[in-house]
């Protein structure tokens, strides 16, 4: 493979900053547009190397854009140190700066070949237990560091969990898009508290592995605005690390703030349905919003699949009628009316006028009646003929205090009136406040002056 030449010698990098960060545009010679054709793999682990920027900058414009391609280019040093000297004109034996300049590009091809091999075994054993492939920590950390270095500095409830990149990664590898739930969207602080079982690998060996923990659903605004920027930010870090994916182009946190407030805005949580005379009649609740964002989610992955870039595949889905009707409009107006019949409403919320409120009502003013029957009687059996007490059955009462359950006229009497302990104290009663013996007015069956006529 051709590199282009012409790369002088000079002095060796100076020092590398503690934490290595992701070289940025201009002052390096690097343009942001040629750095935007790299992983962020590649472009951390020359700079973790301290490769000269002036080297990095000829293998990016050779199209050396991963860490897996650059492992590949060379079948040992020997055979890099060769293409240096053939094709950079950096000869070791020219002097010590030189030898520098080499030696850091062999320590970086070096750590090429390990972390690719490793990565392939990783790769093969989580295939075997169908699981996402583990991402090794510096491809993690330098994820992050090209993220924070073109948005701005991230605090760890603010990264996607390294669990939840490895899910997002596989995803995009397979080209298996689906929308996770939002108790699957974790953050690195959420990714720490993992559990873990022990299972046996592929070699017959006892090894931990990570068992898959979920959070709770968002319960206020705020909590789905963050939760869906973490969301995001997956999908941003990803399209650092595969650059040459066009359909991550336009992956960029704008794209999820601007879904985010339209989720939150006017058209979605914000929308209220209005009633004669104008008056709200009903808004959607926490639960349809949550419910729609996955359906938007869901459509934009079809979309994806499709060919459209993922800006575009959100903005369609947000667009589509079908899914808006079918997933938050129609929903919406149902609940509305079932509101209504449950809630006591008629047509459009006119009190007292639906079929399952005179329903319920008569169910209560039953229930009412049977509460009372078993107060003012210990042995009532409270249906009908049976609520009669056993004297009455037997053709007559025993002692003072005991009453009919109705007037001649067929009207129930009130037990908690006759009984004496304290009279009746529901107002209004729906039952006769008369004697249950002589079905005079006045006084109770307890105190009946004809009570002993039918003892």
């Amino acid at each position: 493979m051709a590199l282009q030449a012409g790369v002088a010698s000079g002095s060796a990098a100076g020092a590398a900053p503690a934490v290595p960060a992701v070289p940025a545009a201009g002052a390096a010679g690097i343009p942001k547009a040629l750095l935007d054709q790299v992983g962020s793999d590649l472009v951390h682990l020359f700079d973790s190397s301290r490769v000269a920027e002036d080297l990095q900058k000829s293998f990016y414009e050779a199209g050396v854009s991963s860490v897996k391609e650059f492992a590949a280019m060379f079948e040992n040093t020997a055979a890099l140190r060769q293409l240096l000297k053939t094709e950079f004109k950096l000869d070791e034996n020219d002097g010590l700066a030189a030898r520098v300049r080499v030696s850091k590009v062999v320590v970086a091809f070096e750590s090429a070949k390990a972390r690719t091999t490793k990565q392939a075994e990783m790769d093969g054993e989580a295939e075997i237990r169908e699981q996402p492939k583990r991402v090794p920590l510096p491809d993690f950390f330098s994820m992050r560091a090209a993220f924070e270095e073109r948005y701005g500095t991230l605090t760890d409830d603010q990264v996607p969990g390294k669990g939840f990149m490895e899910k997002r990664l596989e995803m995009i590898e397979k080209g298996d898009f689906k929308a996770e739930a939002l108790t699957d969207v974790l953050s690195l602080d959420d990714d720490e508290a993992d559990t873990m079982k022990a299972i046996f690998n592929s070699s017959g060996q006892l090894e931990a592995v990570r068992v898959g923990k979920r959070v709770p659903m968002p319960v206020s605004t705020e909590d789905l605005r963050s939760r869906i920027a973490l969301l995001g930010r997956s999908w941003c870090m990803a399209a650092l690390l595969h650059t040459h994916r066009p359909y991550l182009k336009d992956a960029t946190p704008a794209m999820f703030d601007r879904y985010v407030g339209y989720l939150l805005g006017r058209f979605v949580l914000g929308l209220v349905s209005q009633g004669p005379p104008g008056t709200p009649v009903s808004s959607p609740s926490w639960a349809a919003v949550l419910h729609y964002d996955h359906e938007v989610r869901k459509q934009a992955m079809r979309y994806l699949l499709t060919g459209s870039t993922l800006g575009e595949a959100f903005q369609k889905s947000m667009d589509d009628p079908v899914v808006r009707e079918r997933s938050f409009t129609t929903p919406l107006a149902l609940s509305h009316l079932k509101k209504g019949r449950t809630e006591e409403e008629g047509s459009w919320g006119q009190p007292g006028v639906g079929k399952r409120a005179r329903k319920a009502a008569a169910k209560a003013a039953a229930a009412q009646k049977g509460k009372g029957q078993g107060a003012g009687q210990g042995e009532s059996k409270g249906k009908g003929d049976k609520g009669k007490s056993k004297g009455e059955k037997k053709g007559g009462f025993k002692g003072a205090g005991k009453c009919a359950s109705k007037t001649p006229e067929g009207k129930p009497i009130c037990y908690a009136y006759n009984s004496g302990a304290g009279g009746c104290q529901r107002k209004p009663c729906g039952f006769e406040h008369v004697c249950g013996v002589c079905f005079k007015a006045g006084h109770g069956a307890y105190n009946c002056p004809q009570g002993p006529k039918y003892q």
